[in-house]
């Protein structure tokens, strides 16, 4: 699954977008489920309640990340990407700023904003 959110590295955001012209946060998940055969809810706060979660502790290359970010519901998504160190766990997502990009987990604005970690069973 990771390989192929890897493919849109670079894609420029678009709200509602899940092609190589333009996507969103969970667009990008959407799309790469919808690669391999998985129908998955399209918005970021459903594709949250549909996975089994697990604990932050357990996180691994695969999982599902959400946030809030400047909202009362999840509204941001990504995939667990690479994991080097207790530190540095990075995800794939989709940024407003910059387009399908990898950020640290544990920087100090995602930690602020996350919410929950799943585990798509595929």
């Amino acid at each position: 699954m990771v390989n192929k959110c890897q493919d849109y590295i670079g894609t420029p955001y678009k709200f509602g977008g899940t092609t190589k012209e333009g996507m969103d946060c969970s667009g990008l998940i959407f799309t790469a489920f919808k690669e391999i055969g998985e129908q998955i809810p399209r918005v970021s706060y459903k594709q949250a309640e549909h996975f089994e979660e697990i604990k932050k502790e357990e996180i691994k290359i695969g999982d599902l990340v959400y946030f809030k970010v400047n909202s009362s519901r999840i509204n941001h998504t990504g995939i667990i990407s690479r994991i080097e160190n207790r530190e540095e766990i990075y995800f794939l997502h989709a940024s407003t700023s910059t387009g399908v990009r990898e950020d640290n987990l544990l920087s100090k604005y995602w930690k602020s904003k996350f919410v929950k970690v799943t585990r798509p069973q595929i």
